[in-house]
């Protein structure tokens, strides 16, 4: 999840690579943090090398659920 939103990247008719930001709005996104019981952001280790990787787990709401 990057902070600053995401690159959209196009095609000009002239055949050159443009890029279009697309800010991501959090607070009114379908996405959340999720957190363990103490509200502390739930997290993976991944010992894949050293230091290890911490991942954090997010939840995207996709389509009509009808659950939140």
């Amino acid at each position: 999840m990057y902070p600053q939103g995401y690159l959209r990247q196009m095609i000009s008719p002239d055949g050159w690579q443009v890029g279009a930001c697309e800010i991501v709005d959090r607070e009114n996104a379908p996405i959340r943090k999720m957190v363990d019981s103490n509200g502390d952001p739930f997290t993976i280790k991944v010992p894949i090398m050293d230091p290890p990787i911490n991942l954090e787990v997010w939840r995207v709401l996709v389509g009509k659920t009808g659950s939140t």
